[in-house]
């Protein structure tokens, strides 16, 4: 069979799938956002179960379309926090993979305060589960908001994850790394250590906006390294992490 057949083939079988695959996604969104308002106020342990639960659902859903998703180097990570996560951002579902594998660690993130609202579920999340909601057209917020949430993974013994990037790298490719975050993040958490993650191959469950959802994917999730916070000045972590994942994608 010709290599243009197979593509026409996956095209056709993508437009059919992608419908049932958004109603899918759509639903356990709508559904699971009464469920963790009601285990919020009910018990702390089943809310941030139920959180998890509700994201490796949506990276079930991406089976229908045969996309593979795997994590490596699990292992290295604490068993406890606190934890800063730096990785690069290549789609929304980096969200829902770092949730699902780091669950053990309950990981709060650092994002554009437009994500606390207009998403079912997921902005509830960030909105009231003690994540940074920043504004990135104001710097002084966005620090002290960040300085905030990495004071909560302290007292919580959680994860907080940050994607230095600032915004997603649609076409796979890494933007700039900027080193304000991580350096909030590593006067706030100063006894912490940091996980350096590399997502590869999420944008392209995206890459057309979701019509279609292309067939056959491949996304890894993988652990790098883990280095002590000081280790290293905020910089020269920073840029580490970024050379580090730079050659991952590669």
């Amino acid at each position: 069979m010709s290599s243009s057949i197979v593509r026409a083939f996956s095209l056709v079988l993508a437009w059919a799938m992608t419908p049932i695959f958004l109603i899918l996604t759509v639903l356990t969104l709508l559904s699971w956002h009464p469920v963790i308002v009601l285990t919020r106020y009910l018990h702390t342990g089943f809310h941030r179960w139920f959180v998890a639960l509700g994201n490796g659902l949506l990276l079930v859903h991406l089976k229908l379309l045969g996309t593979r998703v795997c994590a490596r180097n699990l292992e290295l990570l604490p068993a406890s926090g606190p934890l800063i996560v730096i990785s690069n951002h290549q789609s929304f579902y980096d969200i829902p993979l770092l949730i699902w594998y780091l669950r053990r660690l309950t990981p709060l993130f650092i994002a554009k305060k437009e994500l606390g609202h207009g998403f079912p579920s997921a902005s509830y999340v960030l909105r009231t589960g003690g994540s940074a909601l920043i504004d990135r057209g104001d710097a002084r917020q966005a620090l002290a908001e960040i300085g905030r949430c990495g004071l909560q993974a302290l007292a919580e013994r959680r994860a907080v994850a940050i994607f230095p990037e600032g915004t997603r790298g649609r076409d796979g490719a890494m933007r700039k790394f900027k080193v304000g975050g991580v350096q909030a993040l590593c006067q706030a958490l100063p006894g912490a250590q940091i996980a350096i993650i590399a997502i590869n191959g999420s944008w392209r469950i995206t890459r057309y906006n979701l019509l279609p959802v292309p067939i056959g994917s491949r996304v890894v999730l993988e652990v790098l390294a883990v280095v002590d916070v000081g280790a290293r000045t905020p910089e020269e972590l920073t840029e580490f992490a970024r050379e580090e994942i730079t050659a991952a994608l590669a």
